[in-house]
């Protein structure tokens, strides 16, 4: 019983990757890519700003999926990047670095789901 519900999850969850992942992962990069421009423009990253919450709970989201489907695809090494990336935008138990850090991981984040999205893009094109 267990096995069919499983089975069945898989499936549901498989068709809204299909279709939503590619630009779950769009989001995500965006949003790091906003968040670097706007510290660089300010000079001033505010953490406790709602805007800098809300992107670790997106990326932490979109980490979590984009994990799951490298899990599902056996591709270990992505499992680590965005495990990784998952653990540093954990909303519920905060990292802490100071703010060049945190300029230098929402560059690497980003770039992370930039490549993601170009491999995927591949086994898209691949697929057809």
């Amino acid at each position: 019983m267990l096995d069919q519900f499983l089975e069945k999850l898989d499936c549901v969850v498989s068709k809204i990757f299909k279709e939503n992942l590619f630009t779950a992962k769009l989001v995500a990069m965006c949003l790091l890519i906003s968040d670097y421009l706007d510290s660089n423009e300010s000079y001033n990253y505010d953490f406790g700003s709602g805007f800098f919450t809300v992107i670790k709970i997106v990326v932490f989201i979109f980490s979590l999926l984009t994990i799951y489907d490298y899990h599902k695809r056996k591709q270990a090494f992505g499992v680590w990047i965005f495990g990784l990336i998952a653990v540093l935008y954990n909303p519920i138990c905060d990292v802490e670095f100071v703010e060049s850090r945190w300029v230098m991981v929402d560059v690497i984040a980003a770039a992370a789901f930039a490549i993601s999205l170009v491999f995927e893009y591949r086994r898209e094109k691949q697929e057809r």
